[in-house]
């Protein structure tokens, strides 16, 4: 399964903003329902999977490399990256305990497709179709990769 992003109904401006961002750059990345980094309005709280072997960064580097971005483009606004190191299935049941409250949930994690459906009935997830119809850049994803982002409903 591919991951893909989706955001949730409770959402900011800012934190729409680099949901959107995420899913266009990283299609690994999910946003999430909760209030994330203290609720503080200006910062965007990111929990993604991070490698158990130390010598893999990859997650890392790339999601650095975002936030750098993001925070240049956005001046007064910040990232915060909450790496969880655990195997795969111990990851999900992690995100998935974060989710049930907005207390607790980060503003954007990463999720694979096979998740997807069941946190848009769990009310964690909203569709990212109206910022993808504005971003230039969507076409240029392949149409597999595209499919994988949409859930049963059809909606990215």
């Amino acid at each position: 399964m591919r991951p893909t992003a989706l955001t949730s109904p409770r959402r900011s401006p800012l934190r729409l903003l680099l949901a959107g961002a995420l899913a266009v750059a990283a299609p690994g990345v999910l946003a999430g329902c909760g209030g994330g980094a203290g609720n503080d309005p200006d910062t965007v709280e990111v929990s993604y999977k991070q490698s158990t072997d130390n010598s893999v960064r990859v997650m890392d580097t790339f999601l650095g490399d975002v936030k750098k971005q993001f925070e240049k483009a956005n001046p007064g606004k910040k990232v915060k990256l909450v790496p969880i190191k655990a195997p795969d299935s111990e990851y999900y049941t992690k995100v998935q305990q974060m989710l049930r409250s907005p207390k607790t949930a980060p503003d954007v994690v990463y999720e694979d497709t096979f998740l997807i459906n069941s946190d848009i009935t769990s009310g964690y997830l909203k569709p990212l179709d109206d910022y993808l119809a504005g971003w230039k850049d969507w076409d240029r994803f392949i149409d597999t990769a595209r499919a994988a982002a949409k859930a049963e409903d059809g909606k990215t």
